[in-house]
């Protein structure tokens, strides 16, 4: 029922890029009016997607948001183009959107999982990808989200590609997601500092991680990191729109 209710709202969603770029081309004096209305609109429908996620599982959304924003620390160092950061954002935002197709039994489980619980976890990669197919202006976001648990090394999932194969957004992602993991309490232990972070990234550079993205972790410095992750937390708290346009 949801993935139908998806493609109707995919849809809906392609006529109204559609329509806009149809306008595009018959009203050039008012371009820019026009580029940022498709922007609004593109942003607000990913907005949305968060928000129906959040919805489910609330602590997803406050993972994304911090997710998020420590990619996009790290896209600024590695210094990356104005459209590679809105892809990242994108991705990051939405990296588990596929969770929505998790049975709440797995996803809202507090124990640990079982083997089939776990495979079926597995399964919002492929969930997410599918969710986002064919929405045009998510495509590269829909390609981190695809990749968003493959490992350096090939030893991750769901296809076990390795190394620069892996779209530079997802080797990004990866290690946000990590240092996030690390600096946040979870049930069986506390939250370690931004430095014990960068040790543990340090160990798996160039197997878990792209060695280019933990060195531009590494060379932040820590008080921006923990700045970063208050700034985020606020900003989640007000839900502020355009919430991450300084960090581009």
């Amino acid at each position: 029922m949801f993935l139908n209710s998806n493609r109707q709202h995919r849809h809906h969603l392609e006529n109204i890029v559609c329509l806009d770029t149809g306008e595009l081309s018959q009203r050039p004096d008012n371009l820019d009016a026009a580029l940022e209305r498709l922007h609004v609109n593109g942003r607000a429908t990913m907005l949305a997607l968060a928000a129906a996620l959040e919805a489910r599982d609330a602590e997803t959304r406050r993972h994304s948001d911090r997710v998020v924003a420590y990619c996009l620390c790290l896209g600024k160092a590695l210094k990356l183009g104005g459209s590679e950061m809105m892809t990242l954002e994108q991705g990051a935002l939405l990296h588990d959107i596929g969770k929505i197709g998790v049975r709440d039994a797995v996803l809202l489980k507090r124990g640990a999982l079982t083997d089939e619980e776990w495979a079926h976890m597995q399964l919002h990669v492929q969930f997410g990808a599918r969710i986002l197919s064919g929405i045009e202006f998510l495509k590269g976001a829909s390609e981190i989200v695809a990749q968003h648990h493959e490992r350096f090394d090939g030893a991750g999932y769901p296809d076990g590609i390795a190394g620069e194969s892996i779209c530079r957004g997802a080797r990004i992602f990866a290690v946000g997601d990590a240092v996030d993991a690390i600096t946040s309490n979870r049930p069986y232990r506390k939250a370690r500092p931004f430095e014990q972070a960068a040790e543990e990234l340090t160990r798996g550079s160039g197997t878990q991680f792209d060695p280019a993205v933990v060195r531009a972790f590494v060379d932040v410095p820590f008080d921006t990191w923990r700045e970063t992750r208050y700034a985020a937390a606020e900003r989640a708290r007000h839900r502020t729109p355009r919430a991450y346009n300084h960090l581009r």
